[in-house]
This record gives C-alpha cells, sequence and structure tokens, in this order.
C-alpha cells in the first residue's frame, strides 16, 4: 500500500490528501446540518405543538376566569340593565372561548392530550348550563342571595373540573415541551460529540496524511540532496537510492544518469589524461635528449668556435708567410724549370746513352758467340 502511494505522483497525492480532508468536513458539515435540522425541527414543535397550544389555552383559562368574573358581576348588578350587559359579556367572553377550539384542536398531537380535551368540553358544557340554568336565572330574577348560594355549592365545583381540565391540558404541553426539550438537548450531545469526533478525526487524519505525503518527499528529496553534495564533493559513484515513479524517483533517475554520465566522463577523461600523460613523458624524454643533443651542439660550436678562432689566426699567420714565401717559390719556380730543362735534356741524353749500350750489348753477344 505505502509503495503504491509511493509511486504516485505528488500531485496525486497532495489531492488525494486534500480530498479525504474535503470529504471529512464535508462529513462534518452533513452531520452539522442535520444536527441543526433536527434541532430546529424540535424548537418548531415545542414552539408550534406546545407554546402556542400553552398560549391558547392560556387565553382560554383566562377568559374563563372572566366569565366566573362577569357570573359574579351579573348576581352583583343592580338593575336589569346591567345584568343584560353583563350577559353581553358572557356572551363575547364565550365567543372568544369558542373561536380558540379549533386553532388548539389542530395542535393536538397525543392521545392523552385529546382525552382531556374532550374531559373539558364535556365540563365546560356542564359548567354552562348549569349557570345558566340556575346561577343566571334566579340573578335575572332578583334572587341575587339564592344566584350566589346555589354558584358558590352547585356550580362552582363544575367550574373547578373546567380549570383543572384546563390546567391539566397545559402542564400536558408543558410535559411535552420538556419532552421536546430533552430530546433536543440529546439530540445536541449526540450532535456535538460526534462533530467533535469527525473533527478531531479530520485533524488527525489530515495531520497523519500531511505526515504521510511529507514524509514521503522530505526522505526522497533528502536521498537525492545527499547523493548530489556527495557528487559535489567528487564521489562520482554517489547515486540516489530512490526508485519511486512519482516526480521525485524521476529527479533521482534524472540524477543517478547524471552521475553515471559524470563517472564515464571522468573515466574517459583519466584515459585520456593518462595518454596525454604518456605523450608528455615521451616529449619530455625527447626533449630532454634534445637538450643534451643541443648541448652537447652547443659544447662543440664554443669548441669550433675556439679553433676556428685559432685557425683564424694561424691563418693570419700563414697568409703572412705565404705572402713571404711566394716570392721566393717564384724565384724557385724559375729555378726548377731550369732544372726541369736540363732534367729533360739529361733525360734525353740518358736515353741515347742507353740505346747506345744496348746496341754495344748486341755486339758484345755478337761477338761472344763468334
Amino acid at each position: 500500500m505505502l509503495t503504491w502511494i509511493s509511486n504516485q505522483k505528488n500531485s496525486t497525492k497532495l489531492m488525494a490528501g486534500f480530498a479525504v480532508v474535503g470529504v471529512i468536513l464535508a462529513v462534518v458539515g452533513v452531520v452539522g446540518v442535520s444536527s441543526m435540522s433536527t434541532i430546529n425541527l424540535g424548537a418548531k414543535s415545542i414552539y408550534e405543538t406546545n407554546l402556542i397550544p400553552i398560549k391558547i389555552l392560556a387565553e382560554i383559562r383566562g377568559r374563563t376566569h372572566q366569565v366566573r368574573g362577569t357570573t359574579i358581576q351579573h348576581i352583583a348588578a343592580p338593575t336589569a340593565e346591567e345584568k343584560a350587559e353583563m350577559e353581553t359579556v358572557l356572551k363575547t367572553l364565550e365567543g372568544e372561548i369558542a373561536e380558540r377550539w379549533p386553532l388548539y384542536e389542530s395542535l393536538i398531537t397525543s392521545a392523552v392530550e385529546k382525552e382531556f380535551y374532550a374531559k373539558y368540553r364535556s365540563a365546560w358544557d356542564d359548567y354552562r348550563k348549569a349557570r345558566d340554568m340556575q346561577t343566571l336565572l334566579l340573578s335575572r330574577e332578583g334572587k341575587d342571595k339564592q344566584a350566589y348560594q346555589v354558584m358558590k355549592t352547585e356550580v362552582a365545583p363544575k367550574y373547578k373540573l373546567v380549570v383543572e381540565y384546563l390546567n391539566a391540558l397545559i402542564q400536558d404541553n408543558e410535559k411535552q415541551a420538556k419532552e421536546n426539550f430533552e430530546q433536543g438537548q440529546q439530540v445536541y450531545q449526540a450532535s456535538r460529540n460526534m462533530l467533535i469526533g469527525l473533527i478531531a478525526g479530520g485533524i488527525v487524519s489530515g495531520l497523519l496524511l500531511g505526515w504521510m505525503i511529507a514524509r514521503f518527499l522530505s526522505r526522497s528529496l533528502n536521498d537525492v540532496v545527499t547523493a548530489a553534495q556527495a557528487l559535489g564533493r567528487g564521489d562520482l559513484t554517489s547515486r540516489s537510492s530512490v526508485t519511486t515513479q512519482d516526480e521525485v524517483g524521476m529527479l533521482a533517475q534524472a540524477f543517478n544518469n547524471m552521475g553515471g554520465a559524470l563517472q564515464a566522463a571522468a573515466a574517459e577523461q583519466q584515459e585520456v589524461a593518462a595518454a596525454a600523460q604518456v605523450v608528455a613523458e615521451e616529449k619530455i624524454s625527447e626533449m630532454q635528449k634534445l637538450t643534451t643533443t643541443l648541448m652537447a651542439v652547443r659544447s662543440a660550436a664554443e669548441s669550433v668556435t675556439t679553433g676556428a678562432e685559432q685557425i683564424t689566426k694561424g691563418n693570419e699567420d700563414l697568409s703572412q708567410r705565404t705572402s713571404e714565401q711566394a716570392s721566393s717559390l717564384e724565384e724557385t719556380s724559375s729555378a726548377m724549370e731550369q732544372m726541369t730543362s736540363t732534367v729533360k735534356q739529361n733525360a734525353d741524353n740518358a736515353k741515347q746513352a742507353n740505346q747506345l749500350a744496348i746496341a754495344a750489348r748486341d755486339v758484345a753477344e755478337q761477338g761472344g758467340a763468334v
């Protein structure tokens, strides 16, 4: 797995790291949005199905109390006109109560609440019937004390039951609101813990991926840098050991090729240098020989120069003596010519004498034969 990752290009590694971090962030975002949506639905449920019903029930309960108070005012009214006015107020209050029932009924969510509401409506009808048929009837007839006494003894319990059911409905909605709130808290805590875990996991994953990518890059680059430094110090055998297929691996391969080329060039240069050294040594030897020869020639030349100087001096002496002897030779030459002529003549004479001798010998031989 690590080898496969190492062989991927650096851009692929970085994109993969960013993609993983992006996926983690997306998951965090989705979980966060989902959790916020759940919390929002819980808050909406609390508002729409609990707070609004509680508000409606509170308004109904308030107007119910006003109905009781108006009923008491009806009993206490001294004139029929005031009693009629109070009855108008009662009808208005009861109309406002009846207007809120459909709003509340549309918000009922539980069977318990529905049961309490049915009991409330039944108790309300009983209360109104008892009030109208007993208390208000006696009050209209001017029997205020009897009306008040009937209200306290017979109508009041029915009114109390109406208020109790209204309170029960309010408490049930408060209970539902509390449950929704607690559920929202649970969702919040679970979402918070999940988000914290995802964020922590994302941070750890991001750091781990960053460390892995940095490790892959730095280790490979350090290997190439170490090899390059060794090559810079003159170690032409230095090579990078990186064999991955990413950009650093390609750089290491190019560096190794360069190192091989440099090593081959250096070896070739060494061979050329060795051959040049041999040729240089031969040339030096020849130069030494030539130097020796030149020194010998120089010495000989110096000797020749000295001899030439001596010869020049001798020639000068010889020239002087030759000039002196030239005249003597001329005289001698003349004498020699005379002597040559004399010798030639003597030779001719000798030849003739020889011929004569030969003739005398022949004669003598002939005479001996006789």
